[in-house]
């Protein structure tokens, strides 16, 4: 799997008006995670322990065409991991495991988890750098995968599948995990959620739909939910660690 044009160029279209999300738009595993192709779901397995970062901190360096307001959203996306949970996101030094921040033509994307060495996030500048999606991004780079891909997700939603676009469906697989969701109940309003219009064939017609209540907001990108926070401080056991402050 690799960054494409076609995703750049989709992903360029998009603006707030639109009912879906920015990084829903890509034609990489789930939308915005990037994987070999090789590897697709066993990246998530119960016994793959690479995937958390030492002490919760992610180093990173921003090698994309920033501008000052951009860089500024990057800052303000780091600053809320900071203030709720110890994740700590930092510029690195001489660290071996890494993220590299670009801003390439190719939509909004991550790879997820650690992977070991360099490992990349992109954010298409200027759709990508609202700080919701950044944060989104992050989530993905901290080990999580998307809420409406748990694998108790039946009970909370309804996927339409008759309007989802052909190529997207595997994008709506469940994920059969244990450890994604650490007994954590199903969060309508986590920022790791898809919009109800994701994937649509007709963009008028949801694709997911709540179960409790099918006129509940899903898919924001605005700030980490409750239930975010306490996933985050659960898979890394932020109450052992201290807590980051808003620099």
């Amino acid at each position: 799997m690799v960054p494409n044009y076609e995703t750049g160029l989709r992903t360029a279209q998009w603006c707030e008006k639109m009912n879906v999300n920015p990084d829903e738009l890509g034609d990489y595993f789930e939308g915005d995670i990037m994987i070999a192709s090789d590897i697709k779901r066993n990246v998530l397995s119960d016994d793959a322990d690479w995937h958390w970062w030492s002490d919760g901190v992610i180093p990173i360096v921003v090698d994309g065409d920033f501008d000052e307001k951009g860089h500024e959203h990057i800052h303000q996306a780091i600053n809320e991991f900071k203030k709720y949970t110890c994740i700590e996101v930092k510029a690195r030094t001489n660290e071996d495991n890494y993220v590299k921040i670009s801003s390439d033509y190719s939509g909004c994307w991550s790879e997820i988890g650690r992977k070991g060495g360099e490992q990349k996030m992109n954010l298409q500048i200027p759709e990508c750098l609202g700080k919701g999606v950044i944060m989104h991004q992050f989530m993905h780079v901290a080990g999580f995968s998307h809420e409406h891909t748990r694998s108790d997700r039946d009970n909370y939603v309804k996927i339409n599948w008759e309007n989802i676009q052909e190529d997207a469906k595997r994008n709506f697989k469940k994920t059969e995990l244990k450890w994604s969701n650490f007994d954590i109940p199903y969060d309508y309003d986590s920022i790791m959620h898809s919009s109800a219009y994701a994937s649509a064939v007709h963009d008028y017609v949801k694709t997911i739909i709540p179960l409790k209540d099918p006129n509940i907001k899903i898919g924001q990108r605005e700030r980490l939910s409750d239930l975010d926070v306490m996933k985050i401080n659960v898979m890394y056991n932020c109450s052992s660690m201290s807590h980051n402050q808003v620099v």
